[in-house]
């Protein structure tokens, strides 16, 4: 796939397709550095090359300002806002209440309905796979438990006009097909899917749709290469993360034009300590890490929650000992002194709870030493907010609410600092998302936006550099469509790759395997290991270096046995004539 066989199609009316926004933007930075190069311009037109979720977002929102169906105007939930109401239904339930992780179970069961809208089946389909008998209700089990909670989501999602991102795609497959005319009109001559394997059901449903309506599909493969591979052996996981930070800094100077990857099966949890270090040899605006951090891990976010409790009757002594210490409260420069006083104060009284009153007037109090004249008018005025506002209200009233509180207590100006900008971001994502999402609740507690407000912020993520930048972080998914002139894969150990397997618990599990889902079948989950390292190959065009750790977490550790098929390139040679033929991997859409 030349980028003037590319120009040629997308001058034709074609658009581009793939998996994820990493591929579609190396390939719309790419295609049009090219451009500028063959038109000698420094401006073109953007490319018609997109992520398959943003084009189908743009082909509902077409639909919608031309059609008429009724379902064109129901609101499409975001991660965040579908995860709020799987928790909210889950309160409201008498057996979701006795959960310990109301949170994680969200999470499983909002995957679990994913899975089923992929599969293009419902609830109902589940029943035969639990051997239900018609009495069921009286029967107590976490399979039967879940297959309620997706019944009453998807009942009340349908009263309420809601759709999921597998709903929307559903909707919109039905409303092409009810609306032929305008679907002939709207959709592109021809599609070209890039880095597509192995899609689920309701992705080929798509593809059949939109050749029913006369859409020329084309699939391609990235190009093949024959680079240069190497297995390297580490002491542990630092020291892996060490040598491909300083091996990425090695190439990054040699060659500021170079696409490096850095792919990391557990990212998530590695990220912390394989940031930190890279981040020692690579410069900040060259480095981008798929997996941020949350709004909800900060400091800053942190002590915000927290204090909104300072109004209360009473607080948890320890807790309040640290927030007296943050240094986000207001005036915490200048009652530093008088602060740590009242924070020995505290503590030499031996209270497990703190009845907030003696706070007010310990702070109050002019002839000690732990008078905090700040502190103190901060907290009378927050305890006459909180007295005038205990009733249930929307969540915007309750914003408003809190927003007083903060105005009261929280040092909101360091936002404003130039080293707090991607804080400063997430922190308006957060609130916007939260004014967009209040109409999903109407009356409700103190305590219930509390926890709307916590759990949103586990969605808004602080950002981390360019997605184009010459080094990136990714995990293995989001590799699919892009490609790389250099290339590291760690933590490549017996128990990492392949990982484990991960059946969805709220789905049976005969279900799960009969329909070849993800992460439930040894044999497929070592077979698609085996093909995503091919591919690893294949896709990248100078060096690949596959590394592992001898040890992790203290723990011995083996090298994954796949790697025993890389044995004869260890040198460094580069791949004979049998290796060089094209890999069809069956890589699990994402």
């Amino acid at each position: 796939l030349s980028h003037h066989d590319l120009d040629l199609f997308l001058q034709q009316g074609g658009v581009v397709l793939l998996p994820n926004h990493h591929g579609a933007q190396q390939w719309q930075d790419s295609h049009g550095r090219w451009r500028c190069v063959q038109r000698n311009s420094t401006v073109v037109a953007a490319p018609a090359i997109h992520a398959i979720d943003l084009w189908l977002n743009q082909l509902w929102q077409t639909l919608a300002a031309q059609c008429t169906d009724a379902v064109l105007g129901w609101r499409v939930l975001s991660g965040g806002e579908e995860e709020l109401l799987w928790q909210q239904l889950l309160h409201e339930s008498p057996a979701g209440a006795d959960l310990l992780n109301t949170s994680g179970t969200a999470r499983q069961l909002r995957e679990a309905l994913r899975l089923l809208q992929l599969w293009q089946l419902s609830p109902v389909d589940v029943r035969r796979y639990l051997q239900l008998a018609d009495a069921v209700a009286d029967i107590v089990d976490d399979r039967i438990l879940a297959w309620q909670w997706l019944q009453q989501f998807q009942q009340r999602c349908h009263q309420q006009h809601y759709l999921s991102a597998g709903g929307q795609l559903a909707a919109l497959l039905g409303v092409l097909q009810a609306n032929p005319a305008h679907a002939r009109q709207l959709l592109p001559p021809q599609l070209l899917w890039l880095g597509f394997d192995d899609p689920p059901p309701l992705y080929v449903a798509l593809q059949t749709t939109l050749q029913q309506f006369g859409c020329v599909l084309q699939h391609a493969s990235l190009d093949t290469h024959q680079p240069s591979v190497s297995v390297q052996a580490l002491a542990d996981t630092a020291a892996e993360c060490r040598a491909a930070a300083t091996w990425a800094a090695t190439i990054l100077q040699h060659s500021p034009t170079a696409r490096i990857g850095i792919i990391c099966p557990q990212l998530v949890s590695l990220r912390p300590q394989l940031l930190r270090i890279i981040q020692q040899h690579v410069p900040v605006a060259e480095l981008y890490c798929s997996v941020t951090a949350t709004l909800a891990e900060q400091p800053f976010f942190n002590t915000a929650l927290q204090l909104l409790a300072l109004a209360d009757i009473k607080y948890d002594s320890t807790a309040l000992c640290q927030l007296l210490r943050s240094p986000h409260l207001l005036g915490a420069a200048a009652e530093a002194d008088a602060r740590t006083a009242l924070e020995l104060k505290l503590r030499w009284q031996g209270e497990l709870h703190t009845q907030m009153v003696t706070v007010r007037e310990l702070c109050a109090d002019s002839g000690k030493p732990w008078h905090c004249p700040l502190l103190a008018q901060a907290l009378r005025a927050m305890q006459e907010i909180q007295r005038q506002q205990r009733k249930p209200q929307g969540l915007r009233e309750w914003l408003a609410v809190f927003q007083r509180h903060w105005d009261q207590l929280l040092d909101r100006e360091q936002l404003a600092l130039p080293q707090l900008r991607l804080l400063r971001a997430a922190w308006q994502q957060w609130l916007d998302q939260l004014h967009g999402c209040a109409s999903l609740f109407g009356a409700i507690s103190r305590e219930h936006a509390l926890r709307i407000m916590s759990s949103m912020a586990q969605s808004c993520r602080l950002g981390n550099g360019r997605s184009n930048a010459a080094v990136r972080l990714l995990n293995p998914v989001e590799t699919a469509g892009l490609d790389f002139t250099h290339l590291w894969v760690m933590q490549l150990q017996v128990h990492s790759w392949p990982g484990e397997l991960r059946p969805n618990p709220c789905l049976p599990l005969k279900l799960q395997r009969e329909l070849l889902m993800p992460s439930v079948d040894a044999a497929l989950e070592l077979q698609h290991a085996r093909r995503q390292l091919q591919q690893w190959l294949t896709h990248t065009r100078d060096e690949v270096v596959f590394s592992h750790a001898a040890q992790v977490d203290e723990l011995s550790a083996e090298p994954s046995p796949l790697l025993s098929v890389l044995a004869p390139l260890r040198t460094g040679k580069r791949f004979g004539n049998n290796q060089r033929n094209r890999i069809h991997a069956t890589r699990r859409f994402a």
